[in-house]
């Protein structure tokens, strides 16, 4: 591969944005923790997954641009670029992305309410004679076993005496 500047230009644009890149997966991680508050294991083994993510991501970078040819501005580019996303879009896209999820929770919670309204409405209308009918019903259980176990002692008693 011929080492042109133009070709270098291109490298260290790629590396700017695998560095977004990058700032965008570790975004996604802390969306993550913040809205699940995670503890300190999960922390831990999130950071060690970005960080083989993150490996992944610059090695397939390096072998799509240049080979596999590591050089110190690549890395610095992709350390920038990491940089600029954190310093410019962080904050507003870590922002967008919590109201996303809010509103997405809020809709879920309002249509589960909705699908769950009718069930419990007819729920609180059958409660009710329901648990009437299972007290009928076990008393008359009841009943009916007190009275087969006087016709067994009345059955026991006669042939006792025969």
């Amino acid at each position: 591969m011929e080492v042109t500047v133009a070709s270098q230009f291109f490298v260290f644009v790629g590396s700017l944005v695998c560095g977004f890149i990058l700032g965008i997966i570790f975004d996604l991680f802390r969306i993550h923790r913040r809205f699940f508050r995670v503890g300190k294991k999960i922390t831990t083994i999130q950071d060690i997954m970005f960080g083989i993510i993150a490996a992944l991501v610059v090695l397939q970078f390096m072998l799509a641009a240049n080979d596999g040819e590591v050089r110190a501005f690549e890395l610095a580019s992709i350390g920038i670029g990491g940089l600029i996303y954190f310093a410019f879009l962080s904050r507003v896209c870590t922002k967008i992305c919590m109201i996303l999820i809010g509103v997405i929770r809020k809709t879920a919670d309002f249509l589960f309410k909705v699908v769950l309204f009718p069930v419990l409405l007819v729920y609180k209308i059958l409660r009710r004679p329901c648990i009437l009918a299972i007290g009928l019903t076990k008393k008359s259980a009841q009943r009916a076993h007190r009275r087969a176990i006087q016709q067994r002692k009345r059955l026991a008693g006669f042939i006792r005496r025969i």
